[in-house]
């Protein structure tokens, strides 16, 4: 969470926890926006595994193979 949008790249800490200025759910510049949280991004995998279900391959049995991009593009 944050107190106010961050249009600077700035990395800052308004409520106790660091920003979100690279979210792209954020209200940040276009310029610091490059990266979804885990949870967003579990949740689009999970779209994607039930709504486009071709999109993935699955293996093994509860296993599911994540695209490159989308890993690339979840917060570590």
């Amino acid at each position: 969470a944050e107190s106010e949008p961050d249009y600077t790249c700035d990395e800052t800490s308004s409520c106790g926890t660091p920003d979100p200025i690279h979210n792209y759910m954020d209200y940040g510049d276009d310029l610091c926006i490059n990266q979804f949280s885990r949870e967003q991004a579990n949740r689009a995998v999970c779209s994607l595994v039930n709504y486009r279900p071709a999109t993935y391959r699955i293996i093994k049995e509860n296993s599911v193979v994540i695209p490159p991009l989308i890993k690339q593009l979840i917060m570590k």
